[in-house]
């Protein structure tokens, strides 16, 4: 399973959708400013864990729900 980081202005989401162009990712997401991937699941949170140590709950559990749940999108979330 490939896995995207997106970036927009109101924060970071994580993605199963396949998407084609930067264009296309402007329309999904209101703000895009960027994105990363796609990656596998391990390289994602590899990088999840380098560079945002303060995600809550971990990279590794936030990638996994997403793999577990029915969405194509997960918000990620850090320590108040």
């Amino acid at each position: 399973m490939q896995i995207s980081v997106i970036y927009t202005v109101s924060g970071m989401y994580l993605s199963r959708r396949r998407v084609l162009s930067w264009e296309d990712y402007q329309g999904f997401w209101a703000g895009f400013q960027t994105s990363l991937g796609p990656w596998d699941a391990a390289a994602v949170v590899e990088y999840l864990d380098d560079e945002y140590p303060d995600l809550w709950p971990s990279a590794l559990d936030q990638v996994q729900a997403l793999l577990g749940s029915a969405e194509s999108e997960r918000r990620l979330s850090f320590r108040d």
